[in-house]
């Protein structure tokens, strides 16, 4: 009996999962199929909310970021969230893809008293990431 085992995230499942299963099946003259999903799609996933130290890459290079994952709590939007900081660079990144590289993670996400407590944390959050990229040499 020849068995297939068929991997992904299928998240949602669709009908392009069920025709690739049946074509890998057919051309491999499969008896059998097992379908072992794989959880949330690399793509779809988000680690937990707070600030980073991140890698980010364009077609121009890589660049040392603080990243924040979240929801604002200080200055609530309501959505989720991915926002980078080039740390000591000037780049127009609107409209662009770009990928990031989680590093490290450097606090929770948290929510301030004032807008220049945050502003102030914000600073303090890029001076850490500094030091970090800096042990990094």
């Amino acid at each position: 009996m020849r068995l297939l085992i068929y991997g992904g995230t299928f998240n949602p499942p669709h009908l392009g999962h069920i025709d690739a299963l049946s074509c890998a099946a057919a051309s491999l003259s499969a008896d059998r199929c097992i379908v072992v999903p794989a959880g949330i799609p690399p793509h779809k996933a988000l680690p937990a909310f707070g600030v980073y130290a991140c890698y980010l890459e364009t077609s121009g290079g890589i660049f040392p970021a603080v990243v924040n994952v979240g929801r604002h709590p200080t200055l609530p939007e309501g959505h989720v969230t991915v926002e980078a900081h080039v740390l000591d660079e000037f780049l127009s990144l609107y409209g662009r893809n770009v990928r990031l590289t989680f590093l490290k993670f450097m606090r929770p996400e948290q929510k301030f008293d004032s807008i220049e407590t945050l502003r102030a944390q914000i600073a303090h959050d890029a001076d850490d990431c500094r030091a970090y990229f800096a042990q990094l040499q």
